[in-house]
């Protein structure tokens, strides 16, 4: 949906394009109405295009979202309807042209801007974006509900778990696609149903807030839609803290401050925080099968997120319980015969170029494996076996892998007392801590980044 994409990696002819995306230029063409003169493919694992649309002489911006690859928490169809509600209540959106079946995507105005506020030119830009944004936030959350129930939505019913959201869909399409025990999913879910909020508004919520694009000082529009739904509106003050991992938002206590005093809603800290563990988790429940079966479009990427993102919520419950958390040793590289073969490829890769933008990226994403392949041959064995040490102490003996870790502690943290929440706590943050010290230098947007602290 942003404009900044430049000359570069801009196409005229469709040659080369796949069948399924000519059928959606020609949807696009007649719908729209007009010819498309060129286009450029995003280089990301989701398919979306920007294309240039000439109608009666002049040039019309289009971006075309389509599909995941694997169909998310819900189809596309229901962000296309969120984004054309949002646009009739007079919420800063990309006006959708159609929403096009066959391949699934919307048909979207190309809105000028770029994402991440951590880019802004200076502090005045940074202040002035988030005000804006905060002001589309509360004009969301003050639209009535039944305007969406009357497109699809689903109003929850009960009160005692509104404040879940549509957790109840992660948490089933997490067992559903379950490939192995997971201690600190576990463990969260158990804290949550502990310290579960009793909530009574209803509200559309973002989901997945604090997504958005800005340009010269000012919001241009509020994307990514794809997990909007009536709950918790204080569901996106949490969830703000999660969307702060990959794109900077300046200090998020202070926003939560100027959100409560723009929208007259006063909200416990307590449940921002729960509500930060609550949709945090989501993450890992999403990425997790993809530590047994890689994702083949960004099998690091997605490795990435699970540890950063599993990371985050025990971070934000030591915060709530008062628990002081404290990083592993990283031990001495202790490369193995394979090591140069590692090297050698990711080097390679690194050198390669492919016939466009798309093609590069993919390469990139290959390079980015072959590297996180080489550092964990020199530091995987060692942090597996303090990892190991450190489950021991927990369990009262030393597992003989890290899948026999797994299965224990999964049941371990279930049946744990609250007493032994500090441990738990602490010995999860180190474990996922050891793997991000092996993905550190491919984590891209995620490297280094903190869990900013709410009180």
């Amino acid at each position: 949906m942003s404009d900044q994409t430049g000359t570069d990696g801009w196409q005229e002819s469709w040659d080369g394009l796949d069948p399924e995306w000519r059928r959606a230029f020609e949807f696009i063409e007649k719908t729209v109405g007009g010819r498309i003169v060129r286009h450029h493919r995003h280089p990301r694992w989701r398919p979306a295009f920007d294309l240039d649309l000439e109608r009666d002489g002049e040039i019309v911006p289009i971006h075309f979202r389509g599909e995941r690859p694997q169909v998310g928490l819900y189809p596309i169809e229901h962000e296309c309807r969120a984004f054309q509600v949002l646009g009739e209540q007079g919420v800063l959106v990309p006006h959708v042209y159609a929403y096009c079946e066959d391949p699934a995507g919307i048909v979207m105005e190309r809105v000028p801007g770029r994402p991440n506020l951590g880019t802004a030119e200076n502090q005045a830009e940074q202040d002035s974006v988030m005000e804006e944004f905060l002001q589309n936030l509360v004009k969301m959350h003050s639209i009535d509900p039944a305007v969406f129930e009357a497109v699809g939505f689903k109003r929850p019913t009960q009160t005692d778990a509104l404040a879940w959201g549509d957790f109840p869909r992660w948490q089933s399409q997490y067992e559903k696609t379950k490939a192995g025990p997971d201690p600190t999913i576990a463990f969260t879910i158990e804290w949550l149903k502990r310290n579960q909020p009793i909530r009574d508004e209803v509200a559309y919520v973002q989901g997945d807030a604090g997504q958005f694009i800005f340009d010269q000082g000012h919001l241009t529009a509020v994307l990514d839609l794809e997990l909007s739904h009536l709950g918790d509106p204080a569901n996106d003050l949490g969830a703000l803290f999660v969307r702060d991992l990959s794109e900077p938002l300046g200090p998020l206590p202070s926003a939560i401050r100027r959100y409560q005093e723009l929208s007259g809603r006063k909200i416990n800290p307590d449940v921002v925080n729960w509500h930060a563990v609550r949709f945090g988790i989501c993450t890992p429940m999403s990425t997790a099968p993809t530590l047994y079966n890689p994702n083949p479009d960004e099998p690091v990427q997605f490795i990435g997120w699970y540890h950063v993102y599993a990371r985050m919520p025990i971070e934000v419950m030591a915060h709530v319980s008062g628990v002081k958390l404290t990083d592993p040793p990283m031990p001495e590289p202790a490369p193995l015969r394979q090591a140069p073969s590692f090297k050698a490829l990711a080097k390679l890769l690194d050198m390669v170029k492919g016939a466009d933008e798309y093609a590069d990226y993919q390469i990139a994403t290959a390079a980015r494996a072959a590297e996180y392949l080489q550092r964990s041959e020199c530091y995987g064995p060692a942090l597996e076996s303090d990892d190991l040490d450190e489950a021991a102490v927990l369990l009262g003996h030393r597992p003989n892998s890290w899948h026999e870790a797994d299965a224990a502690l999964e049941v371990f943290v279930k049946e744990a007392p609250v007493e032994l929440e500090a441990e738990i706590l602490q010995y999860l943050y180190r474990r996922h801590q050891r793997q991000i010290s092996i993905l550190e230098p491919v984590l891209k947007e995620m490297k280094g980044v903190r869990v900013q602290k709410y009180s």
